[in-house]
């Protein structure tokens, strides 16, 4: 389980996984079952932060952010 006083911006899942985007850019993707972290990563845009404000998992199993 992870827990963060953070505030998400952006929630999605697939059939295995639960992406959550928070405030400062991060995105961290948790194992749907049991709740721990399969990845992290800062979304940049030319090497610029940015703030996730929506999450989509794409068909082809993308995360796609907006």
């Amino acid at each position: 389980m992870l827990r963060t006083d953070r505030k998400a911006t952006a929630l999605d899942a697939d059939a295995a996984t639960v992406y959550v985007g928070y405030d400062d850019g991060e995105v961290v993707a948790l194992d749907l079952g049991d709740g721990t972290v399969r990845r992290r990563q800062r979304l940049t845009v030319g090497a610029v932060s940015a703030v996730p404000t929506a999450l989509t998992v794409t068909g082809d199993g993308l995360l796609r952010s907006s």
